[in-house]
């Protein structure tokens, strides 16, 4: 596909834009899917951006008792953190969050 072959540089300056983009364009987005950010930051590159969405993708999921979703949004919230030099504790929190969920 046409995504698929662009350089990864590319790939990631058009997930940035969509992000910022969508940050300020679309404030409900923001609200109301925030894994739509979470993917956006994390495709970009931009670890620290995409881990407050995927806490809140996350506890959203498990409030709907989405507990599969819950855990993979939790997951992906720890796999941000990871990347991040100071995350270790972000990191915790969010496989805390995971371990939480029923199922």
């Amino acid at each position: 596909t046409a995504y698929s072959s662009m350089l990864r540089g590319r790939r990631q300056m058009l997930h940035r834009l969509a992000a910022k983009a969508i940050e300020r364009i679309r404030p409900d987005t923001v609200e109301r899917t925030p894994e739509v950010l979470s993917h956006h930051w994390r495709e970009a590159g931009e670890f620290a951006a995409a881990y407050p969405y995927a806490m809140q993708a996350g506890e959203r999921a498990l409030a709907r008792y989405a507990h599969t979703e819950a855990r993979v949004r939790f997951t992906e919230a720890a796999d941000a953190a990871a990347e991040l030099d100071y995350g270790i504790r972000m990191e915790a929190e969010a496989l805390v969050r995971r371990a939480s969920v029923p199922g």
